[in-house]
């Protein structure tokens, strides 16, 4: 073999060794993304809302398994209702439910790239562990600004077909009938004259229906449940007696039949 041949026979394989080495690192490049650590698939939940904090910017949800769960809600989390349309975290009431896709920081807390809304219940909670009470009322009703809160929770809520206000009566153990005369009979006769009053028996305590019978101008609240509690509860120092439903006529005994005491 001749030099000229030798050297054309090494540069050829010099080539072949060459593009087999670019055959290789595209491979390599091609099976790892470039040189890029693959990507985590993002994390899904769906639960139940159980508690929403604007100011915080959390949403904690309770998943199919009992976990509770916080959301910590980013400037880049994207909030859908139902429909798709971007919402905002007011849109997340108590008790509803929703999916969201995004990466967990821990056992129970989650940063979610999207939520969305899933199902939203006709019907949502009101709790006020004050008042020792909890029942269900419109999920369209927001709360009134006209009206106190006790520890942050509202204690008048109104929406465009009803509303109700919450409020404990009688610091001192009288009957029943005592604390209902006293309430239709106060200034004003806020339930007009004689109105109509229909015993009940709600989670196992007496009470009374009180209902306008007469179309009056001075009837602003309409409507009442007077209800016994099981045990008195105490605001700042003073024992109370009976619980206070006031709403218009109309809603009064489908918020009051599922009112439940808390303990």
């Amino acid at each position: 073999m001749t030099t000229q041949e030798l050297f054309t026979n090494r540069r050829a394989l010099g080539i072949a060794i060459g593009v087999a080495a670019i055959a290789l690192v595209a491979f390599v490049i091609l099976i790892t993304g470039g040189g890029r650590a693959p990507q985590r698939p993002q994390d899904h939940i769906e639960g139940t809302v159980v508690a929403v904090s604007e100011s915080a910017a959390t949403i904690t949800v309770r998943d199919t398994d009992g976990n509770e769960i916080t959301l910590a809600i980013m400037p880049t989390t994207e909030l859908h209702d139902a429909s798709g349309t971007l919402a905002a975290i007011d849109r997340f009431t108590r008790d509803t439910v929703i999916a969201a896709t995004g990466t967990f920081t821990s056992p129970l807390s989650f940063i979610p790239a999207t939520v969305t809304l899933t199902s939203e219940p006709a019907l949502l909670t009101y709790t006020n562990p004050a008042l020792n009470i909890s029942f269900q009322y419109p999920r369209t009703w927001r709360p009134d600004p006209r009206y106190a809160t006790i520890d942050g929770v509202p204690t008048g809520v109104i929406g465009p077909d009803g509303f109700f206000t919450v409020d404990a009566l009688s610091s001192v153990d009288v009957p029943l009938d005592d604390v209902v005369n006293g309430l239709v009979n106060i200034v004003g006769m806020p339930y007009g004259k004689n109105p109509k009053r229909t015993p009940v028996t709600i989670d196992g305590q007496q009470g009374t229906y009180i209902l306008s019978t007469t179309i009056d101008q001075n009837a602003t609240s309409g409507a009442a449940l007077v209800l016994r509690y099981p045990r008195p509860i105490t605001l700042k120092s003073t024992s109370f007696y009976y619980f206070l439903l006031s709403s218009d006529a109309l809603s009064i005994e489908q918020l009051g039949q599922t009112i439940t005491f808390l303990k």
